[in-house]
């Protein structure tokens, strides 16, 4: 007796603690498969992009959209609902890639259900580099998750972390954060503050960028012609 007791106990207690991470996860819903928006999740952390975008996308944009912009942390800043007379879903992510362009643009498409009118790529120098040292995986892994993995995440632990940091970024504040509506912000700085984050990245882009560490990808625009042969 004393045994099946304790089981029941066991199974009782993981079912409470199941139940709360999921729902604590639901409210604030760090991975943005949902379109509620509350005081603990009005500002969340883009800690993943690519799996949080391809969730949003697919879950919340109901295919009202009819371009996407692709590009690398420079286009994340850039505000969607910007382009005048169009929909456009702001699909960039830290890091990116041009070979992840397509892998996007064709899940984009299949949400969307028909072509796109607009592809919109926020080319930088950064992205004519030949890609080493990628920490990402290729689009089809994000993908994948979204489309069978999504919900299972709601009881994770992982994403109970992010969830404990969102809800601390939407009560006292955070410097960098995005709404519920796929639109990323920063704190305004002071000028003398630009002027010295201007300087240190100069010099850290220019090292970056610069031979030894620089070297041209010759496949960059055979990208591009594919993307637009393609679409």
């Amino acid at each position: 007796m004393k045994s099946t007791k304790w089981i029941k106990i066991f199974f009782g207690l993981s079912l409470i603690g199941a139940l709360l991470v999921g729902g604590v996860n639901y409210i604030v819903d760090p991975l943005w498969m949902f379109s509620h928006s509350n005081k603990f999740n009005k500002k969340q952390e883009g800690f993943d992009e690519r799996q949080q975008r391809t969730n949003y996308i697919y879950f919340n944009s109901k295919g009202k959209f009819d371009g996407i912009l692709l590009g690398s942390s420079r286009a994340t800043f850039v505000n969607q609902n910007d382009f005048v007379n169009m929909n456009i879903f702001n699909y960039s992510s830290s890091s990116m890639q041009p070979f992840e362009y397509k892998g996007y643009i064709d899940f984009a498409k299949k949400v969307k259900g028909k072509d796109l009118k607009y592809i919109i790529i926020g080319s930088d120098f950064f992205g004519t580099n030949t890609p080493k040292d990628i920490k990402f995986e290729n689009p089809e892994f994000y993908i994948g998750n979204t489309l069978n993995f999504a919900y299972k995440s709601i009881f994770s632990l992982d994403a109970i972390s992010k969830s404990i940091k969102n809800i601390k970024f939407s009560l006292i504040g955070t410097s960098i954060y995005y709404d519920r509506e796929n639109i990323k912000y920063q704190d305004k700085v002071t000028e003398k503050e630009r002027n010295i984050r201007y300087i240190v990245n100069i010099k850290r882009h220019t090292l970056d960028l610069s031979y030894p560490k620089y070297k041209y990808n010759n496949e960059y625009i055979n990208i591009l012609k594919t993307i637009k042969n393609e679409n």
